[in-house]
């Protein structure tokens, strides 16, 4: 009969005692050879349990899983950056902390679970937007400069590929608002060397090595305040080199009226009235002189030594009259 109670199976009859070691032996080896993943709801083939992991029923198996519930893990591993040594974590309670660089700011919301990284103008970073032809959106990733004569920035792959500026010149010849009739050309032609000012579609000056042209101003224009050729011609067409005349010309006076001369010659309506040469010798032809009769108690007149003076009275002599020349009076 099975002793029951400590778990032997009999076979054969009660003489028959040793049967009962053997099978006891012989299940005790099969049980330390076989494996839990023997049992048929088990299933550690697929996914090799690790350290620390428990049984977890999936639906279908019972298949190694991290332990939830009491039991902390690594929030992060290893994060990696291309170039750089891997940042590792020491262990499950170990912190990642972010550290924001020249230009970045790095801020928290603990109710969203949220870290807003922006660039705070200071140096260089952010994104340049950069619309397709077919309306994508595809921003190109800009990076510090730290290379003078390139300009680095990664593309939308994360690929880098730098911009050369060191054989690159960017110049700009126009300068234009909106609607293009108000600008400013530094060259309208190849190498003209000529400075435009436009202003609502029309030319208002140009500068060009020989100075400077105010192309609006008319002869009759005095308005700017930038004096044209044509405006101070028109303003003083009247005087020349060697006369002063009115607007017909027929009273004037001319400091040389041939070549080298030397005589004043004084005009009044077409008549030569007066000359002085250059002895002071002056002659007159007609008219009449006046002159005043009271001499103020103010003032002076000297005659010099080599001077000879001609006085037509009547005379009232209030002031000084110097005499050390000679003094005719009429």
């Amino acid at each position: 009969m099975p002793n029951l109670d400590d778990g032997d199976i009999f076979i054969g009859n009660a003489s028959n005692q040793s049967s009962t070691a053997s099978f006891n032996t012989l299940t005790d080896a099969r049980i330390a050879l076989a494996s839990i993943d023997d049992l048929s709801d088990v299933d550690t083939t697929t996914s090799a349990p690790s350290t620390g992991q428990i049984l977890k029923w999936d639906g279908s198996n019972f298949v190694p899983s991290n332990e939830s519930g009491g039991t902390v893990t690594e929030t992060f591993k290893t994060i990696s950056v291309s170039g750089q040594s891997d940042v590792v974590a020491d262990g499950a309670t170990d912190t990642l902390t972010f550290s924001a660089g020249t230009g970045m700011t790095i801020t928290t919301d603990a109710g969203t679970d949220t870290i807003t990284f922006e660039s705070s103008g200071g140096g260089g970073g952010g994104s340049m937007p950069v619309v397709l032809s077919g309306a994508t959106d595809d921003p190109i990733v800009l990076s510090s400069v730290t290379t003078a004569g390139s300009l680095p920035f990664t593309d939308y792959l994360g690929a880098t590929d730098n911009i050369d500026l060191s054989t690159t010149q960017s110049t700009a010849t126009v300068f234009t608002d909106n609607d293009l009739d108000t600008k400013v050309e530094v060259e309208r032609t190849t190498d003209d060397d000529t400075i435009y000012l436009k202003a609502g579609g029309t030319d208002v000056l140009t500068a060009t090595s020989s100075g400077v042209t105010v192309a609006t101003q008319t002869s009759g224009d005095n308005s700017t305040k930038v004096a044209t050729t044509a405006y101070v011609d028109t303003a003083l067409s009247g005087i020349s080199s060697n006369s002063v005349s009115d607007a017909d010309a027929d009273t004037l006076i001319q400091v040389e009226e041939s070549a080298d001369e030397d005589i004043i010659r004084v005009d009044t309506a077409g008549q030569e009235r007066l000359t002085i040469d250059n002895n002071v010798s002056m002659s007159a032809r007609g008219g009449f002189f006046t002159h005043n009769l009271t001499m103020d108690s103010n003032e002076t007149f000297t005659i010099a030594s080599t001077e000879g003076t001609v006085a037509a009275g009547p005379l009232d002599i209030q002031g000084t009259v110097d005499v050390q020349g000679s003094l005719v009076v009429l």
